[in-house]
């Protein structure tokens, strides 16, 4: 996983790492690659199960003295509360990799593609009479509808 390799050249001294995982959405298998992930580079992953916002704060309450970073990985779920997931990683002064490409709310790095403009780019596939020039997906009305 990308994303622990990233957290060790950031943090190489830190003895754990956080990893959020939706447990709703592939968590488990998201968890074995962190920590396999985290053994290669002598780090330990801490899982961090979640099924929805309301678990959030258990979470990281639960993450160890001594994290030293937080990974969270592209999902829904994470990206939909992205500045909730961010106001809590600065709460608790722990630096954070965001998966989904955005770190505008916060976090100390993004690696992945930007999902909203994945979407929002994807959005002449609903025109009626698709066309792909730049100029067209700005005044499509189709795409002004799905994403104003």
């Amino acid at each position: 996983m990308k994303h622990v390799e990233l957290m060790h050249d950031l943090l190489p001294d830190a003895a754990y790492v956080g990893i959020l995982v939706n447990s709703r959405n592939n968590g488990e298998e998201i968890g074995r690659a962190a920590q396999d992930g985290a053994v290669r580079f002598g780090q330990q992953a801490v899982i961090l199960k979640v099924s929805g916002p309301a678990d959030f704060d258990a979470a990281f309450d639960k993450m160890p003295k001594g994290t030293g970073g937080l990974i969270v990985p592209s999902d829904p779920l994470f990206a939909t509360n992205h500045q909730r997931l961010a106001f809590l990683a600065e709460q608790l002064k722990v630096p954070t990799i965001f998966g989904d490409g955005n770190s505008d709310a916060g976090g100390v790095i993004s690696y992945g593609p930007r999902l909203p403009q994945m979407f929002r780019e994807s959005g002449p596939v609903h025109c009626k009479n698709p066309c792909w020039c730049k100029s067209c997906r700005s005044s499509c009305s189709a795409t002004q509808k799905i994403f104003p």
